[in-house]
């Protein structure tokens, strides 16, 4: 076989396990999603929407967002050094670097929800200012006994990008099932002698069983679990921090887009915010579940390559992955504008759900539809510049992404209602995957 055969056929078997990983991450995160499915309907049915689950899910908002912080940023930040670091030096060297993290993500993490803890009752005051008195304190009981969610959730960030980086995804991605299933369970079991404990209860044993399966599996592995600070930084832990911040701030402001576009939507009339939250829901889930699977899976193999220094197998990962994506959402785009209609009409309207309610929101849902294909090929280009450990930029542009999204949800909302809202966002991720593209292609200059 000429050097030429065996490099094509060895990209093409980069690309199907990069296809097999991707698909088999989907598939196992439909079934997380359909954990926390029951789990909500269980929450539904045994404590309806009364002042004690107010005060849970006020309780539950900041460690909720906090969670999804470092969950983006740890891996973003970690899986670029860890490869290359190991590529470089041997396993030997990438374990200290993965035994010092855990340190610094238990240390950490440990620090901040000490402090959130002192002032969890101005924290309350703030989230939930239309709480009662007497739901106040509980909300305050419910935040301090879900802090240790957040500590769980770091432990179990780096453990699943260190196994991640083996290209161990299924494995990860099913212990990930475990949370929302030990949740049930445990809602099933004591919510009678309980009540709304429960809840607090099967919330942080979710978590906790997670992060015990993660660092299992990390041992497994062959990586230490014993979390390490004996030691003074050396330069690559030193630029997993400096990595971490902007990542950590990137994924902030990200979420703060969702903020913004509810507190707009509310001006918009009654029924406002509600109509968007039900446009946006199956294009979330879509981009939720194609997304974390793109996530998982591209950052390894990318940071390998950069590692490698392999950069016709690099080109060639990149426009394979943009092709598929997008010809995977183009027809799911087609499909939900066309469909929009029917779609809402199956899925909501009974009840109170009024036809006048189904025409908003399937409109809602048609503009939102828009965002697919730039968002999933957006998706695959900004993993490739966090492998390339780019945060700046990275954070420049989710500064750019916040302010074009105000600026159109504020314009829009004029002329078209709650409806200009959606449009608005699949606007700013268009110009946000031209920005990660014009980025993208400056970073490969310079590191090339």
């Amino acid at each position: 076989m000429t050097p030429v055969a065996e490099q094509t056929r060895a990209a093409s078997g980069l690309q199907r396990r990069i296809f097999v990983a991707t698909a088999t991450v989907g598939i196992l995160t439909v079934g997380a999603k359909a954990g926390v499915a029951i789990r909500e309907l269980l929450v539904a049915r045994e404590f309806g929407a009364g002042h004690e689950v107010d005060a849970f899910l006020i309780a539950f908002a900041l460690p909720l967002f906090a969670i999804n912080i470092v969950s983006g940023a740890i891996p973003s930040a970690l899986v670029p050094v860890l490869v290359r670091r190991r590529t470089a030096k041997g396993r030997e060297a990438a374990q200290d670097l993965v035994r010092h993290s855990l340190g610094l993500a238990c240390l950490g993490v440990l620090g901040i929800c000490a402090a959130l803890a002192a002032v969890s009752p101005l924290v309350v005051r703030v989230l939930g200012s239309g709480l009662a008195a007497r739901d106040v304190w509980l909300a305050v009981r419910f935040f301090v006994l879900l802090l240790p969610i957040v500590v769980l959730a770091a432990v179990s960030a780096v453990a699943a990008s260190v196994v991640n980086a083996d290209e161990r995804f299924a494995a990860t991605s099913t212990v990930q099932i475990l949370n929302p299933v030990v949740t049930v369970g445990i809602l099933l079991a004591f919510v009678g002698p309980l009540g709304i404990d429960s809840l607090v209860l099967a919330s942080v044993a979710g978590y906790a069983v997670e992060t015990a399966g993660m660092l299992l599996l990390l041992r497994h592995n062959g990586w230490s679990i014993r979390p390490r600070l004996d030691r003074p930084f050396d330069d690559d832990t030193r630029q997993v921090l400096l990595q971490l911040a902007p990542m950590a701030g990137a994924t902030f402001l990200t979420g703060t887009n969702v903020l913004v576009d509810q507190s707009i939507a509310s001006t918009a009339g009654v029924g406002g915010v509600a109509h968007l939250a039900y446009g946006s829901r199956i294009v979330s889930l879509l981009l939720q579940v194609v997304a974390f699977a793109l996530a998982t899976v591209l950052l390894p193999h990318f940071s390998r390559l950069l590692a490698d220094r392999d950069w016709a197998g690099l080109g060639s990962t990149l426009r394979t992955q943009t092709v598929w994506i997008a010809l995977l959402s183009a027809p799911m785009t087609v499909a939900l504008v066309v469909a929009s209609r029917p779609i809402i009409e199956l899925a909501f309207e009974r009840g109170a759900f009024s036809a006048g309610d189904a025409s908003v929101v399937a409109h809602v849902q048609a503009l939102y539809a828009l965002q697919l294909l730039p968002h999933m090929v957006g998706i695959v280009w900004v993993r490739l510049l966090s492998a390339l450990q780019a945060s700046r930029r990275i954070v420049q542009i989710t500064v750019a992404n916040l302010v074009i999204n105000v600026v159109t949800d504020l314009l829009f909302v004029r002329w078209l209602g709650v409806e200009g809202i959606a449009l608005s966002t699949s606007l700013v991720y268009t110009c946000s995957t031209v920005l990660i593209g014009l980025a993208l292609r400056a970073e490969l200059r310079r590191v090339r």
